[in-house]
């Protein structure tokens, strides 16, 4: 069975971004599945095998190589982690947004992982990109098929009433491969 391990990281660095969804000679990236925007609010979901590493890597100066999968071993784990960006300050300047994670095995079958916060901190100027306060890691055991799952991130912006939702595949492959 997939266990689910809540963890609460309350990261305060941010760097400037590419956010928005520019790229670095400042045109724009199209939407993906996994990369939404609605008007300033951008979110980002990226699937890591080391959630810890993702986070030192990430608050380290200057532009961070952020370490990514699309697959996972099974009797390993696979961390769910978001990037935000412009969400809309509040009467006390801060960001009110939540996600809902969702996990969709093989069979069709969902597992919801209820609501939790991704930022109640105060507002990022425009142009940064922050790192979302939750990180949903999963451990796939060797019972789980090893077959493809799929991440869904229901995000919403309390303050602006928008809500993206974003997701990522994962394979969970046996070891030996």
């Amino acid at each position: 069975m997939i266990r689910k391990i809540l963890l609460a990281a309350v990261l305060f660095f941010a760097f400037r971004a590419m956010a928005g969804w520019i790229d670095g000679s400042g045109g724009p990236v199209p939407d993906s599945a996994a990369r939404k925007s609605s008007g300033e609010f951008g979110v980002h979901l990226v699937l890591t095998g080391d959630a810890k590493v993702f986070r030192e890597t990430w608050n380290r100066p200057g532009t961070p190589s952020l370490r990514t999968t699309k697959t996972v071993k099974r009797g390993e784990s696979v961390s769910a982690i978001l990037l935000f960006a412009g969400c809309k300050p509040g009467n006390d300047g801060r960001c009110h947004v939540d996600v809902k994670y969702r996990l969709i095995s093989p069979d069709g079958s969902s597992q919801d992982f209820g609501s939790t916060p991704v930022s109640r901190r105060t507002a990022p100027k425009p142009g940064i990109m922050e790192l979302g306060d939750t990180v949903v890691t999963l451990e796939f055991t060797r019972e789980d098929p090893a077959e493809r799952y799929l991440f869904v991130a229901t995000v919403t912006d309390h303050n602006s009433n928008k809500t993206i939702e974003v997701s990522a595949q994962v394979t969970a492959m046996d070891s030996s491969v």
